[in-house]
């Protein structure tokens, strides 16, 4: 397929995705080029490594979607961090692990290309503020789902933004296992 540079090529044929840095139209890109050579390979199992503080939430919501239409088996492990974005591409994954000393972070979503303008124009504002809950309300029903928690519980993890180390992010059902 020709998009993936020589390390990330190798990694694949391991059964391997490096997720690292920001989540945006390259992290895309890269994961979608991923699946459809794992989709030659008759979707073997994978291993998807996590070491992101996040980035763009559409990105990151079609990584998501991307990978839960996998037919194949994925581990998603996170080294470092997995904040925002990349927090809900670990829920993607079937088991989600996190080492001893990383940590996971979630919160409200942002949208910062929002001019002056744009704000005091009534309209334009009640599209953004409209956007920003469903997105909102796509991250709470992920988190709500996969954690095994009321929706209220996710409101206010969300809302708190606070680091969750790796048993805090246990007890809370944010992973799964800690390696």
């Amino acid at each position: 397929m020709g998009d993936l540079d020589h390390q990330q090529q190798a990694l694949l044929e391991k059964g391997i995705i490096d997720i690292q840095g920001p989540v945006d139209d390259d992290t895309f890109n890269y994961v979608r080029e991923c699946m459809l050579e794992l989709a030659l390979k008759d979707n073997p199992p994978i291993h998807i490594i996590i070491t992101s503080t996040g980035g763009k939430i559409g990105f990151g919501l079609c990584i998501h979607d991307m990978l839960r239409m996998y037919p194949g088996e994925i581990v998603g492990t996170v080294i470092g961090v997995a904040q925002s974005a990349a927090a809900l591409i670990l829920q993607a994954c079937d088991k989600r692990e996190c080492s001893r000393n990383s940590s996971v972070l979630v919160h409200d979503v942002r949208h910062n290309q929002v001019t002056l303008r744009q704000m005091n124009d009534e309209t334009r504002r009640k599209q953004i503020t409209r956007v920003l809950q469903e997105t909102q309300n796509q991250v709470y029903s992920i988190l709500e789902e996969r954690m095994n928690k009321p929706r209220q519980f996710i409101i206010d993890l969300c809302d708190e933004e606070r680091e969750l180390f790796a048993q805090e992010a246990l007890e809370l059902g944010l992973i799964d296992e800690i390696v």
